[in-house]
């Protein structure tokens, strides 16, 4: 609304009028999603291109242990909402043993993540902010076997269908390799 104000107010000393016009929802992808669906707290995930890059990187991961159909990126995957076809609910009470697994998962629970990939011993590509200061970042150092990538801070870099973040700066994310056999 605020934002609306200030075209008006301009609009006053600047243009004869002003309306507003119908946007086909092909032509106006943003508002047309955003009209049909809410943003979703834990349903972000890093951009395409970012995933390749890791994956280039650590190899492709087999599963993706935080998605839904709308976000994984992996063809399986656990899901964190019901009806996802083909593919299990609560990664927590499942096997992670697989050749490499990909975890972006929500913030509160990154330490209970580190926790099961600790005692499964599987080798995860794991995306999370870069919060040194964090009782898990210890954690997730040791369990490293290279430096991290620190994610580029870009206003597409965390997206939500063609939602990007409003704030992508505030997470600085950073990507690790977890090693299985440490």
């Amino acid at each position: 609304m605020s934002l609306t104000r200030q075209i008006f107010l301009w609009a006053e000393d600047h243009v004869l009028s002003i309306s507003a016009t119908h946007l086909k929802g092909t032509e106006n992808t943003t508002a047309d999603f955003l009209s049909r669906r809410k943003i979703l707290p834990n349903e972000w995930c890093i951009k395409e291109e970012i995933f390749q890059y890791l994956s280039s990187l650590w190899g492709e991961p087999q599963i993706d242990l935080f998605a839904t159909k709308r976000n994984s990126k992996c063809r399986h995957f656990f899901s964190l909402e019901k009806g996802e076809t083909r593919n299990r609910l609560d990664a927590f009470s499942h096997s992670w043993n697989t050749t490499l697994a990909y975890a972006f998962p929500p913030i509160p629970l990154i330490a209970r993540v580190l926790e099961k990939i600790y005692l499964e011993k599987t080798q995860t590509i794991f995306v999370c902010p870069n919060w040194p200061k964090k009782s898990w970042y210890p954690i997730l150092k040791r369990m490293s076997t290279q430096d991290p990538v620190i994610l580029p801070v870009s206003e597409d870099l965390l997206v939500q269908g063609p939602i990007s973040h409003p704030d992508p700066g505030r997470l600085q994310l950073s990507a690790w390799i977890l090693n299985r056999t440490i």
